[in-house]
């Protein structure tokens, strides 16, 4: 029988992409039968001599060192040309990042590392270098900006502008859930970025507050491009049927693994996130993820829960609106999105339910108390600007040349 620690290794390794349902409940099965014949067995050993995991994938799993860079280390600090790793500041589901600076011209920067177990996987590393190649040729204020991208020394890596400040999951796990009007100030930032990305052909697929950073003087910042779809992308080919994002913000045509996705399903994760912002909890919660997304397909908005905690009238309806299940009835495009908005709290017009306006909160002061609650002080001095460079023009393949 499986220890529930090897269950938590098993619904890691479910998330990470590592193993499928089916292959996690086959060696249930085998470690059942052994376990009959009087055969104790752990469940990752199975696993392993099934060949569904490897022996780095397992130590991945049991002790979450994605990398295994120690940056006491001058050879590890030195790990990647050109920039100085200074210290680990966060990490994903497929990746680390570090702060770090580049020895040409100083510039304070992140670096983030594909884990290496991920290089067995085609679709993963051809959609972290596109994020690179994406970040590196868009330009846009609410957009985290990109500097080049590669391998170097058997890690994969991409090299990011740094954003002194906290992602707005970091705010609601801490402080729990923003004034409308702080919520409504992010909300349009973002939907500046999804029409720009829009022209650009490129649907996000991943908008979540882990994704969106706020630095001191409120502007918001779209990070992770890592799921994006790409027109004619290798990464994308080799995605092809599988449900690309994050379970609790997932829109129902994404997670359906529809090819057909364009920036409305990103309108409908952006209601999501919309509403964790004001409400402080996910639209739907489950046992597991696998829950999560059969109620994004199925399930709608409970009203009554929105009112309990106290939901404007017209956030109520753009909540709704941006998260109808029918994606012909959500807002066509991020335009229109922001046009209505804005319109509403401007109290241009009114909408269904007569919305009341908004109480006159100012979104900065409130998003600086929030930092200072947090523990984040002054912001750092702006780093110089960063010199163009011809590796920040061209398409990066997998070698890093």
């Amino acid at each position: 029988m499986a220890t529930r620690f090897e269950k938590s290794l098993a619904e890691r390794a479910l998330r990470q992409g590592l193993l499928a349902r089916e292959q996690i409940l086959e060696g249930v099965e085998i470690q059942k039968s052994l376990a009959a014949r009087g055969k104790a067995v752990g469940l990752m050993k199975i696993l392993r001599k099934k060949g569904y995991l490897t022996k780095r994938q397992v130590q991945f799993l049991q002790t979450g060192d994605g990398v295994g860079l120690d940056l006491e280390k001058e050879e590890h600090r030195q790990a990647i040309p050109g920039f100085t790793l200074a210290r680990k500041i966060g990490r994903g589901g497929t990746s680390t990042v570090y702060l770090a600076r580049r020895e040409a011209d100083g510039l304070v920067c992140a670096v983030k590392i594909l884990f290496p177990h991920h290089e067995r996987t085609p679709h993963m590393v051809e959609g972290f270098l596109d994020e690179g190649n994406l970040l590196a040729r868009l330009r846009h204020p609410n957009l985290i900006e990109g500097y080049e991208a590669g391998k170097s020394k058997g890690l994969y890596y991409v090299v990011l502008e740094y954003v002194s400040g906290v992602s707005v999951k970091q705010i609601l796990d801490a402080k729990g859930p923003l004034s409308e009007e702080l919520a409504i100030h992010v909300l349009l930032q973002v939907a500046r970025v999804l029409c720009y990305l829009a022209t650009s052909g490129v649907t996000h697929r991943d908008i979540k507050p882990g994704n969106i950073l706020l630095d001191h003087r409120g502007r918001a910042k779209i990070c992770d491009l890592g799921f994006a779809k790409v027109p004619e992308s290798r990464a994308e080919e080799l995605r092809r049927g599988l449900m690309c994002g994050t379970a609790q913000y997932v829109s129902p045509e994404q997670a359906r693994g529809a090819g057909d996705l364009d920036v409305r399903s990103d309108i409908y994760s952006l209601g999501a996130t919309l509403y964790h912002m004001v409400v402080g909890e996910i639209p739907f919660r489950g046992s597991d993820q696998a829950q999560i997304v059969a109620k994004h397909l199925n399930k709608r908005l409970s009203t009554k829960a929105i009112r309990m905690h106290h939901v404007s009238r017209h956030m109520h309806y753009f909540l709704e609106k941006m998260m109808a299940k029918e994606r012909e009835i959500r807002y066509a495009g991020p335009l229109e999105l922001i046009e209505d908005v804005e319109e509403t709290v401007e109290g241009n017009r009114e909408l269904l339910w007569n919305p009341a306006g908004y109480g006159g909160k100012d979104p900065i002061g409130e998003l600086v108390a929030l930092m200072e609650g947090l523990g984040e002080g002054a912001p750092d001095a702006p780093p110089p600007a960063p010199a163009r460079r011809e590796t920040t023009r061209r398409r990066l393949r997998p070698d890093g040349r």
